[in-house]
């Protein structure tokens, strides 16, 4: 197909070439390509938030509803998971908490730290780290908690501990 006479602009939604010479089906292509590429540069986007208040004990447990599932279609994507933690100290007591992110059933070493000195203390945290998803399949990501010590009451807050992800695939 050759166009002699239209102006430079778009035919169809494809962009016409300066040369106003043929279109070929290797030009489309490398249109296609382009968009593809687009596509892998602009992350989707997803966001969750706790949805009740979760008491932390000594035993790693997951913050309720801040578990998110989600399906890659590359292999080798990108997860830029962004975690705010709110934390309340309700009972005064001796040790840490911690806040963790789960990936695939693997806790990540690089947890997040919390330490308070008095009742009804609140306390917030951020935690941003990057992950490689190896296979093109189904992913979990949950925040989970525990503490270092069974004495003092602290829970993660609804509403306000919230899980992104930014996903490139």
């Amino acid at each position: 197909m050759t166009y002699t006479s239209i102006p430079q602009g778009l035919i169809d939604g494809v962009p016409v070439p300066r040369s106003f010479g043929q279109y070929t089906k290797d030009d489309l292509d490398d249109h296609q390509t382009r968009i593809t590429s687009l596509e892998t540069r602009y992350p989707q986007q997803k966001e969750i938030t706790c949805s009740a208040d979760t008491t932390i004990t000594t035993s790693v447990a997951d913050i309720t509803g801040a578990t998110m599932t989600f399906t890659t279609v590359n292999p080798n994507a990108i997860a830029v998971v962004v975690v705010t933690w709110d934390i309340r100290l309700t009972a005064l007591g001796t040790g840490y908490c911690y806040g963790e992110v789960n990936v695939d059933s693997v806790l990540d070493s690089r947890k997040t730290l919390f330490v308070a000195q008095s009742v009804e203390t609140r306390l917030s945290g951020f935690l941003r780290k990057k992950f490689t998803l190896a296979s093109a399949a189904s992913h979990t990501i949950k925040l989970q908690c525990h503490k270092d010590s069974s004495s003092g009451t602290a829970l993660f807050c609804a509403g306000t501990t919230v899980l992104s992800v930014d996903l490139y695939q």
